[in-house]
């Protein structure tokens, strides 16, 4: 019954049992003592196996982290950049268009009511960008 309770995992009753038993010879005790004995190193030497285990996850799971953590830098900067460059080239050209409307009487009233409708919206993007920056920034 003892080594059934072993290979089953059933050892802390059939232990207690066992020891406990009035009709348990010294040879039998001394046999689940010996196994108990061996069993205990095993635990222990997987336990310590386990605990060098989840050292090194530990480990891994902060690198990763930082490497998320980095990466999600550059991806912020990176729009960042292209915002502003946006930004800047739609100013530009908002510039441009108007320098045009100003320094040329040949321009028609449609081509003019056209700028002027580019001029606007360029103006209307410009001022939501940073709305979209700001928002990625807090995220």
């Amino acid at each position: 019954m003892w080594d059934e309770s072993m290979r089953s995992g059933e050892i802390p009753g059939a232990y207690w049992a066992l020891l406990s038993h009035p009709f348990a010879t010294d040879a039998v005790v001394k046999k689940a003592f010996g196994d108990l004995h061996m069993l205990s190193h095993l635990v222990g030497a997987a336990n310590r196996a386990h605990i060098r285990r989840l050292r090194q996850l530990e480990e891994q799971i902060g690198e990763l982290a930082g490497k998320v953590e980095r990466q999600q830098r550059q991806l912020r900067d990176g729009f960042q950049a292209r915002d502003e460059t946006i930004r800047r080239l739609n100013q530009m050209l908002a510039q441009r268009i108007e320098q045009s409307l100003d320094g040329s009487g040949r321009s028609g009233d449609d081509e003019r009511a056209a700028l002027n409708g580019v001029i606007a919206e360029i103006s209307r993007k410009s001022l939501e960008r940073p709305h979209i920056a700001n928002g990625w920034n807090n995220a």
